[in-house]
């Protein structure tokens, strides 16, 4: 092999391709590694803003008032807390990259799916709180005390898969490449 270039020019090529591929490797686990930092400081944040407003033990308090079957429905009724700002920029810029999370794509998407549904279903309690203070449309205590356990529901439900993906994202970014890299 000593004396044949073109056996020497074959395992250049190879060696060459070899080091290029594990350098795109690299480059890809780096990628994952800084999408998983950035998704759980976005989540993070989303869940300290419920508990520090503690979204659930006001919804707790509706549901224990909304129980009582001699209450008289008002506009205070409706748990409808202001969400008008896009609480998921990281998730909104990255998400055609969440597959280089690998395993942990789904409970990521997971997440911001219930997220966003409990956000939905805010906007949608005071729009019928807005039509219900007007007039224009009518609730009995029985379905608002549903809507309102369903959401307190779902937020809780949000919160567990949000605490537990922040903490999977953790164990995601302390893994190791090849030999102990990072």
């Amino acid at each position: 092999m000593r004396d044949n270039p073109v056996a020497w020019l074959l395992v250049g090529a190879l060696l060459g391709g070899v080091i290029n591929a594990a350098v795109r490797r690299y480059a890809t686990f780096k990628e994952g590694k800084g999408i998983a930092l950035a998704l759980q400081g976005e989540i993070n944040a989303i869940i300290e803003i419920v508990l520090k407003r503690r979204y659930l033990q006001h919804l707790e308090k509706f549901i224990q008032k909304l129980s009582d079957p001699s209450h008289q429905l008002t506009a205070r009724d409706f748990f409808t807390p202001n969400v008008s700002e896009n609480y998921f920029p990281v998730f909104h810029s990255l998400g055609t990259q969440i597959g280089l999370l690998t395993d942990l794509s789904d409970s990521v998407a997971g997440f911001y799916t219930k997220a966003k549904s409990v956000i939905e279903d805010i906007h949608s309690l005071e729009e019928v709180r807005r039509k219900f203070t007007n007039g224009s449309t009518e609730i009995d205590r029985q379905t608002l005390l549903e809507v309102t356990t369903e959401l307190h529901d779902l937020l809780h439900d949000t919160l567990r898969v949000g605490i537990q993906t922040q903490e999977d994202l953790k164990t995601f970014q302390d893994r190791s490449w090849i030999l102990g890299i990072r």
